[in-house]
C-alpha cells in the first residue's frame, strides 16, 4: 500500500510542468542549481528545464499529494471498530485490491481534469484508511504480546521496503516506461497487487482457529495450545457490548499517541512527498537518480524499522528491574523525533552541499525508523483488546499532517519551488513539530494496560456497577414495602 503514496510522488514530478529558468528569473536567490549534476547534454540540460504536461503550481501539487488522506479521517475508526467484531481477512484484502484498482485510473484522471484526479485519490484514501486498524486487530489474534511488537514492526518496516522497491522503479518508468513513462508506474504497481491478493486469500485467516479450518497453511495443534495460553484474544473476535469511548478519549496514554503520531507523522509524509520534487528542484538531480537516492532512505527506515521492534522487546526483558517498558518506549520514540530533528537543523546549516544533504536525509529516516520499538508497539500493549479502536482514533487525529504537510510546503514555496531558503523554513517548523511531539510523549505515555483496555475487566466494571444498581433498587424496594407496612398498621 505505501508503494501509492511513494508511486505519486515520483511520477508528479514528471506530470507537473516545470520550468526552472522561469523560476530562476523570478526569484535569483537562493538558488542551488547545479547543472554538472544533470550530464553535459544538451538534451539533458533541456528536459531540466522545461518538462511535464499538467499545468499544476506548488499548491496544486501539495493538494493532489495530500488528497489520499482527506478520507482517512473517516475510516480507520470504523474500520477498526468492524474487525475487532467480525475479523480483518476480507477487510484487508478487498480494501487493498480497490485502492489498487484505483492507481490504474489515476492517468486517465490526470488527463480528464485535475479536479477528478483528486476526487479520485479521496476516494483511494478511504480504502486505505481501513488498512492499517484492521492489521492491529488481526495482529491481536495471531501473536503473544512479546511477539505482537516484532510483528508490528513488520507492518512498518514492510511499508519502507515496498518504498524501497517502488521509488527506483518509478523513476526507471518515468524516464523509460511504456504510454509516454510515468502513466506506467501507476499501472506496474497495479499489477503487482494481483500475486499479493491470490496468497493472502489463500493463506491469512481472522483467528488462529479459523485456520485448521480453511487456510492454506494451518496451525499445529502445539501453536494453537501456545496462542491461547499467552494471548488475551484467542478464538472469535471478542464482542464487548460498547467499547469504553469516554475512558478511551480521556485518557493520556492515547492522546501521548496521538500527539506524537502527529509529529512524526508531519515530517514523514513530508519527506515522503516531497523529497523526489527537493530533490529534483533545488539540486537538479536526475529522474532515475532522484528514485535511487529515495530509495536509499526507505532502507535506512525499512533496516531500523525491522531491527527496533525486535532490539526493544530484547531490552525490555533483559532490564526490567532497571528500566521499565514505558521508559523503553519512550527512549526509542525519543530517538524517532530527535534524530530526524537534529539532522534537519544540520540540513539548514550546510546549504547546497548536495551529497551531504542527502546523507542527513538517509540519516533523518534512520532514526525515524525507531518508532517500531517506542510508540507504534505501545497501543497493543496498553490497550490489547480494544487496539483495532485506539490505532483508528490515533491513526484518525494523526492523518492531518499526511494532507497539510504537502499543502503548507506548497504555500511556503509557490513561486519559488528551488529556492533552498523557503524550504529550511519548511524544515524548521518540522524541527518544531518533533520537539513538541517529543515533549507531549515524554511526560504523557505510559506502556503499562489499562482498565479500560482490556474487554474482561471493561465487563467486570460493568458487572460490578449492574451490582450495585441492583443492591440500590433493593433498598428502595425494601423501605417503600416498609413504608407500605407502617401505614397498614397505622391504619
Amino acid at each position: 500500500m505505501s508503494s501509492h503514496s511513494s508511486s505519486l510522488s515520483v511520477a508528479i514530478v514528471r506530470m507537473a510542468k516545470y520550468n526552472s529558468s522561469a523560476v530562476a528569473d523570478t526569484n535569483p536567490g537562493g538558488q542551488c542549481l547545479d547543472r554538472t549534476l544533470v550530464g553535459n547534454g544538451s538534451d539533458s540540460d533541456h528536459e531540466l528545464t522545461v518538462r511535464g504536461i499538467f499545468d499544476w503550481n506548488e499548491s496544486i501539487q501539495g493538494i493532489i499529494l495530500g488528497a489520499n488522506f482527506y478520507m482517512y479521517l473517516i475510516t480507520p475508526t470504523i474500520s477498526g471498530r468492524i474487525t475487532e467484531r467480525f475479523g480483518a481477512k476480507w477487510i484487508t484484502s478487498i480494501t487493498i485490491m480497490t485502492s489498487g484498482a484505483i492507481l490504474a485510473l489515476i492517468p486517465t484522471a490526470a488527463y480528464y481534469s485535475v479536479n477528478l484526479l483528486i476526487a479520485l485519490l479521496v476516494i483511494q484514501g478511504l480504502f486505505h484508511g481501513c488498512v492499517f486498524a484492521s492489521l492491529f486487530s488481526l495482529y491481536a489474534h495471531w501473536f503473544t504480546p512479546m511477539e505482537r511488537t516484532y510483528a508490528i514492526s513488520g507492518i512498518a518496516a514492510g511499508s519502507n521496503f515496498g518504498n524501497l522497491v517502488t521509488f527506483p522503479l518509478a523513476g526507471y518508468l518515468a524516464e523509460n516506461g511504456f504510454a509516454d513513462g510515468w502513466p506506467s508506474i501507476f499501472y506496474v504497481v497495479f499489477m503487482a497487487h494481483i500475486p499479493w491478493f491470490i496468497l493472502w486469500v489463500l493463506c491469512v485467516q481472522n483467528t488462529p482457529l479459523d485456520s485448521n479450518r480453511s487456510a492454506l497453511i494451518r496451525c499445529s495443534d502445539s501453536e494453537l495450545n501456545y496462542i491461547k495460553n499467552n494471548t488475551n484474544s484467542f478464538g472469535a473476535p471478542k464482542r464487548s457490548s460498547t467499547a469504553p469511548w469516554l475512558q478511551i478519549l480521556t485518557s493520556r496514554c492515547v492522546w501521548a499517541s496521538i500527539i506524537w503520531k502527529i509529529a512524526a507523522g508531519w515530517g514523514y509524509y513530508l519527506l515522503l512527498s516531497k523529497m523526489p520534487s527537493y530533490l529534483d528542484k533545488v539540486f537538479g538531480i536526475p529522474i532515475i537518480q532522484n528514485g535511487l537516492f529515495n530509495a536509499m532512505t526507505s532502507l535506512a527506515t525499512g533496516v531500523t524499522m525491522a531491527v527496533c521492534g525486535p532490539l526493544s522487546a530484547y531490552v525490555i526483558r533483559k532490564s526490567s528491574a532497571k528500566l521499565s517498558k514505558t521508559a523503553v518506549r519512550k527512549i526509542f520514540a525519543t530517538t524517532a523525533l530527535m534524530g530526524p530533528a537534529v539532522c534537519l537543523t544540520i540540513i539548514t546549516a550546510i546549504g547546497c552541499d548536495s551529497t551531504s544533504v542527502i546523507a542527513l536525509l538517509i540519516t533523518a529516516l534512520f532514526f525515524y525508523g525507531f518508532m517500531t520499538g517506542g510508540e507504534f508497539s505501545m497501543i497493543s500493549e496498553y490497550a490489547p483488546d480494544f487496539s483495532g479502536t485506539v490505532f483508528g482514533i490515533a491513526a484518525t487525529l494523526s492523518v492531518f499532517p499526511a494532507f497539510l504537510a504537502p499543502y503548507v510546503v506548497g504555500l511556503i514555496l509557490d513561486d519559488s519551488p528551488n529556492d533552498i531558503s523557503r524550504w529550511n523554513v519548511v524544515f524548521y517548523i518540522t524541527i518544531g513539530v518533533y520537539i513538541l511531539g517529543t515533549v507531549v510523549f515524554l511526560v504523557f505515555a505510559s506502556a503499562e494496560p489499562q482498565p479500560w483496555g482490556l474487554i474482561d475487566k471493561v465487563n467486570n466494571l460493568s458487572n460490578n456497577e449492574q451490582v450495585f444498581e441492583n443492591i440500590d433498587k433493593s433498598r428502595n424496594t425494601v423501605k417503600e414495602t416498609a413504608n407500605q407496612l407502617c401505614k397498614s398498621m397505622q391504619t
